[in-house]
């Protein structure tokens, strides 16, 4: 149970800064340097285990992935 409250917090801290970089969902924005493109598989650390999660992806206008640094922290390898 304590895994499936840390994802969700997780889930929401990742949507709140896509949000913050792309809009909100279905805006449009001519002013946008990310745009939303789907989600894909990754892994975090938590509770000292790697887990599984769905994490949304952005990409960036002029072409590439962006990186949410709210994932990069997570998928961090605890020490």
């Amino acid at each position: 149970m304590s895994v499936n409250v840390g994802l969700a917090v997780m889930d929401e801290l990742m949507e709140a800064e896509v949000v913050a970089l792309a809009g909100p969902r279905g805006a449009h924005s001519l002013n946008r340097e990310v745009f939303r493109h789907g989600h894909v598989g990754g892994e975090v650390t938590l509770g000292a285990r790697r887990v599984w999660m769905r994490r949304p992806r952005i990409r960036k206008k002029d072409g590439g992935e962006a990186q949410l640094a709210s994932y990069r922290h997570f998928a961090g390898r605890d020490q």
